[in-house]
């Protein structure tokens, strides 16, 4: 009697160890309420001279609309030459224009423009 040995891939058993590996930072396996939206406020900022500042802030909200606190956000803006903002959402007047400044977290992104009009008036 001869026994027929089949040779079988190990990519199934790989395969199913990287699903398992990976899918543990989705966002359904965060513990805690899901962020479903972010907010900036104020929607208007104006700046009338460099250096000037204004803070923003950043709401993160579950699917009903309530606050979810200790969330990350990244800010930035499109244009660094018009404004800046830092990881508290401070932004400052760089120069004369318009820029959009972000927020984002889990993958949620809210924007606003934030306009400078330098004084030029003596």
């Amino acid at each position: 009697m001869t026994k027929s040995c089949r040779r079988t891939s190990g990519l199934p058993v790989v395969g199913m160890l990287f699903i398992l590996l990976t899918g543990c930072n989705s966002p359904s396996d965060r513990v805690g309420p899901i962020a479903a939206s972010i907010e900036i406020t104020p929607r208007q900022v104006e700046l009338t001279s460099v250096g000037e500042t204004a803070s923003l802030t950043a709401t993160v909200m579950n699917p009903q609309g309530e606050v979810i606190t200790g969330r990350q956000v990244e800010w930035s803006s499109t244009r660094l030459d018009v404004a800046t903002v830092n990881s508290s959402g401070t932004v400052s007047a760089e120069g004369a224009g318009t820029t959009t400044i972000r927020a984002e977290s889990e993958g949620l992104t809210d924007s606003i423009e934030v306009t400078v009009v330098l004084d030029e008036s003596p």
